[in-house]
């Protein structure tokens, strides 16, 4: 499926799930406008890439996401943390942007560290395949537990948005671990 105008995306399996199965995509928005929403979870105990991307929402401009399954970096302590503005400054380096401009998000098991240098090789064959039609491998790339992938898109009046979701009981309640 294509994304919208704008936006380009991949998607690979980057070995941080056994099944081999796509475990990292890389969402960008080319433009011409950056500007984001975002909602979060309200629980006092935040992932690191939950932390690392409300600072970057706040800033209103988002030019890229990276998202991984197969490990939360959720109570994974400084290093954690570390690891996520890691990941950003890797997208932004590979996509020429500031890392400041680019969500990090993670799902999967609870209290591992990332496997880093799986991370940044995965994103290193990413860059350079970024296309438009790469929605479907993007949603299969985020799934856990899922059965099948999450996409909406929706066009009205010349405009059109699209969105993949990760869908699991754990998001409840509101957004509890999101």
């Amino acid at each position: 499926m294509r994304l919208p105008l704008g936006f380009r995306a991949g998607a690979v399996a980057a070995g941080l799930k056994s099944s081999g199965a796509l475990d990292l995509t890389v969402i960008e928005n080319q433009g011409p406008l950056f500007d984001c929403a975002a909602v979060f979870t309200t629980n006092k105990v935040a992932a690191a890439p939950v932390m690392w991307s409300r600072q970057v929402a706040q800033g209103g401009i988002v030019r890229a996401a990276v998202l991984n399954s197969g490990g939360a970096n959720a109570c994974t302590g400084p290093q954690g943390f570390a690891d996520t503005h890691t990941t950003a400054e890797s997208v932004g380096e590979l996509l020429s942007i500031s890392s400041g401009e680019v969500i990090v998000c993670s799902t999967g098991l609870i209290g591992e560290l990332l496997p880093m240098e799986k991370i940044l090789a995965g994103l290193k064959l990413i860059a350079p395949a970024l296309h438009n039609d790469a929605l479907e491998i993007s949603a299969q790339a985020i799934m856990t537990t899922d059965t099948v992938s999450k996409i909406a898109t929706y066009n009205s009046h010349g405009a059109e948005m699209s969105g993949i979701a990760k869908g699991a009981g754990m998001l409840a309640p509101a957004l509890a671990t999101m």
